[in-house]
């Protein structure tokens, strides 16, 4: 695991200097680059099973500085009713983590969702813009590819951090998903319909939004509407799932001090999900999928100048057929703009 851990450690470096030459990055102008972290686990809320662990590092360059052949292929891309205001390109770095909800046994759990872990690094695309002076539009999207099984470090990641809580080791990842190669393309529009004009300090917005994945990993259409109340708040979108593209980035810090708090819910109709269907081009253990999965979501974010942290809360319905229970956990974000 040490070897493979340092190829990361490297790849994370690399990333975050990918401003050299890809994107001529500079901090003089409008949307300063941002730096965000996404960790989120389920041992948050109190749980230890199912969706366990996620980690998201995400960069996003500095506002309007695309290299050429990229704004060439963005300006082809239809605006779709947005009166565009700035494109941001980035790169995403993650891990996620899943296992049955008996992590003590070493057999194969048959009725439960199988051991997974996946690693994954990818490129990602924003652009946002208002429709009206009221209604704000932003759409994003990631392009991932990734490994499963054993290469994922998936076991080592979560017995690594169940050493750190003083909890038990889950002894059945040697029925993991296998070694298998996947990639996954998600895209999402999101809109806030400004309420309670912002000027004011205080500010009340709906955010509805719409999005789809294709891919080896998932495969998916969803629909999301959420209510925010804030204080000095930037006209801005909410953060994302580490699952999700990264939120839309439009806007600078905020002067001073902010607040706000959040709740809603999404909706997806399921067409895969590879860690209830299993390996897509080899054999071994699935569970039976539900096709229809909603996530109520609240939370809060606080503000200061050039900082950020968001708090979010999740409860989500069940996955497969012979889940008993609901999920639940909790996603902790930090940006930086610099």
């Amino acid at each position: 695991m040490g070897k493979r851990a340092s190829y990361i450690y490297l790849l994370i470096g690399y990333l975050l200097r990918c401003d050299l030459r890809f994107c001529s990055v500079r901090a003089d102008g409008p949307g300063h680059p941002l730096f965000a972290i996404t960790e989120e686990n389920d041992a948050f809320v109190g749980r230890n099973e199912h969706y366990t662990q996620g980690l998201k590092l995400g960069y996003l360059a500095q506002e309007n500085r695309l290299p050429d052949w990229l704004e060439t292929l963005s300006t082809q891309i239809p605006a779709l009713g947005i009166n565009l205001d700035g494109t941001r390109v980035g790169f995403v770095l993650g891990q996620r983590i899943y296992t049955p909800s008996d992590t003590k046994s070493e057999k194969l759990v048959l009725d439960d969702r199988p051991y997974a872990g996946l690693l994954y690094a990818g490129f990602a695309w924003q652009r946002w813009g208002n429709i009206t002076d009221t209604l704000l539009a932003g759409d994003s999207v990631q392009l991932a590819g990734g490994i499963t099984g054993p290469p994922s470090l998936g076991e080592g990641g979560q017995n690594w951090f169940h050493s750190l809580i003083g909890s038990h080791k889950a002894r059945g990842w040697d029925n993991q998903l296998k070694t298998e190669p996947v990639f996954d393309l998600t895209a999402e529009r999101n809109l806030v319909w400004t309420i309670l004009d912002p000027a004011n300090r205080f500010s009340l917005d709906l955010l509805p939004g719409a999005g789809l994945a294709l891919g080896t990993v998932q495969t998916y259409f969803s629909g999301a509407g959420y209510v925010r109340l804030g204080y000095n708040v930037p006209h801005s979108f909410l953060p994302r799932l580490a699952e999700k593209p990264l939120a839309v980035q439009g806007q600078n810090a905020v002067p001073g001090p902010g607040f706000y708090i959040f709740g809603g819910s999404e909706g997806r109709a399921v067409f895969r999900d590879m860690f209830l269907d299993g390996n897509l081009f080899r054999d071994g253990h699935h569970v039976d999928r539900e096709w229809f999965v909603a996530d109520f979501q609240f939370g809060f974010g606080i503000m200061f100048h050039e900082w950020e942290a968001d708090f979010t809360c999740v409860i989500r319905t069940d996955e497969f057929t012979a889940q008993r229970g609901y999920d639940r956990f909790a996603s902790i974000q930090l940006k930086m703009h610099f």
